[in-house]
């Protein structure tokens, strides 16, 4: 049970909740973080506050002096139950099975982050149309889609000769979220060496090994801008 608010809103049910926090941590105090002079005020006050109760709920002795002193109690109740419920959840062993057993508050735990993709995709070059290159995102396994927890993939283009993950010309090319792609080169006046790899990431935008890069020799067409020109380098993450 995840319990949002462990005071009762009720006085009947306060008072009971008081009763059960006491014949709780009555025998083995120190197991919930609460020191035996603590328990013992707590006791106390909780045993004032089960007399008062008691006679103000009693016809023959329901008076507006008993109820004072009833409401009295209840709130000294509360105010030292707050301490206890302190003491007790700052305690680093206190369980949520405790927890329960005392009624209070358990405490909801953070997400575990996701772990970064273990798998590196497979990229094979479809086909190359002037300067437009088709590209498939494939899986090592051949399974469809993508593995579990990767949230997309994130390709990098370097002009060159041959590939190199540690040189800073390599540049994100795109971001994408399909498994096959039409990605467009700037026309050139030349025959380009390009190279393509990719890496997996996920919703914490952290990212999985690199793939094998992939060569696109595409032919000369048009004018020269460069491909890089609109991108900074990136250093690669292994």
């Amino acid at each position: 049970m995840n319990r949002s608010s462990y005071m009762p809103r009720s006085q009947a049910d306060a008072v009971a909740w008081s009763q059960n926090f006491v014949a709780v941590i009555g025998p083995t105090p120190l197991l919930f973080g609460i020191t035996a002079d603590e328990a013992q005020n707590f006791a106390r006050i909780v045993g004032e506050l089960t007399d008062a109760w008691a006679v103000s709920q009693d016809p023959a002795t329901r008076t507006k002096i008993t109820i004072r002193t009833k409401d009295t109690a209840l709130k000294a109740m509360k105010q030292y139950a707050r301490y206890m419920v302190g003491r007790a959840q700052s305690f680093p062993s206190l369980t949520d099975t405790q927890r329960e057993q005392l009624q209070i508050t358990i405490r909801k735990t953070e997400p575990a982050r996701p772990a970064p993709p273990t798998e590196a995709p497979v990229l094979n070059v479809l086909s190359i149309s002037g300067r437009t290159v088709k590209l498939k995102i494939a899986r090592t396994d051949g399974k469809r889609g993508r593995p579990a927890k990767a949230l997309g993939t994130i390709l990098y283009v370097c002009q060159a000769e041959t590939p190199d993950a540690e040189n800073v010309s390599w540049s994100v090319l795109a971001n994408t979220g399909k498994n096959t792609l039409e990605i467009p080169f700037p026309p050139s006046e030349t025959t380009d060496t390009f190279w393509i790899m990719a890496q997996y990431y996920n919703g914490a935008k952290e990212s999985g090994p690199l793939s094998t890069p992939v060569r696109a020799v595409l032919v000369a067409q048009g004018l020269q801008p460069s491909i890089l020109s609109k991108s900074e380098p990136v250093k690669l993450a292994a």
